[in-house]
């Protein structure tokens, strides 16, 4: 549409994927609306990338699941030569038949305990579970110890403690810029980009809990410098 310069979606355009809350928008009559339609791709097509559904061919952040899982010929080959590296049952059918096997086994001991009324920490009352609360196992002298354990450790940063540990093993070595080759410069910054992925915590919300950065920053830092998998 842009080559040709062409203003109207043509009737032909894929809507099946718009969500109820973009049909009012996009779908119109006189057709598609085509700034609302753009958005909507868009949209989805992150939404998609999020969620794994959609992937991106050579893309660190992106890629398709099936590129992490063990290709299907090598597999055939360990599975021949009896090599796989985990004890499973390769056969689903066999395996699905002991899982099941095993689920009516539990079920019909835990029917047999609610019938004497056995069942440990919990009790069936025709139709209603009902799950007896959770004793507290820690005594309060161990909480007490705890409190003045922590009382007792210096408070610090966790970007800090990265620093350190950093210091003593050199790790942020191996987050070079992807296409130049060159070490961060900001370190801490780095940092906070590994933390934010490490706790899943998002770049926007660490930017609000770190003063003095940007998601701006965060981002342009974890596009150029992030990996989806470092060997240390």
């Amino acid at each position: 549409m842009n080559r040709s310069n062409a203003r109207k979606v043509p009737d032909d355009a894929p809507t099946s994927f718009l969500r109820k809350r973009w049909q009012p928008y996009v779908l119109t009559e006189t057709g598609a609306d085509r700034q609302f339609y753009e958005l909507a791709v868009l949209t989805e097509v992150k939404n998609g990338l999020r969620a794994g559904d959609v992937w991106v061919p050579g893309s660190r952040q992106f890629k398709d699941f099936e590129e992490y899982l063990l290709g299907r010929e090598r597999f055939a080959e360990l599975r021949d030569a009896q090599a796989l590296p985990v004890a499973i049952e390769v056969d689903s059918e066999r395996y699905l038949q002991r899982r099941l096997a095993l689920l009516k086994e539990k079920l019909h001991q835990v029917d047999q305990l609610a019938g004497h009324g056995e069942l440990p920490n919990a009790e069936i009352a025709g139709e209603l579970l009902k799950v007896s609360p959770l004793k507290k196992s820690v005594p309060e002298e161990a909480e007490q110890l705890e409190d003045e354990a922590f009382s007792l450790m210096p408070h610090l940063k966790i970007t800090e403690l990265l620093l350190e540990v950093d210091q003593w093993t050199d790790f942020t070595r191996h987050f070079t810029n992807l296409r130049s080759g060159d070490l961060a410069k900001d370190r801490s910054m780095l940092l906070t980009v590994i933390l934010a992925d490490a706790i899943n915590l998002g770049l926007a919300k660490m930017a609000e809990a770190c003063p003095g950065t940007t998601f701006h920053k965060l981002d342009n830092l974890r596009a150029n410098h992030g990996r989806a998998r470092v060997k240390i």
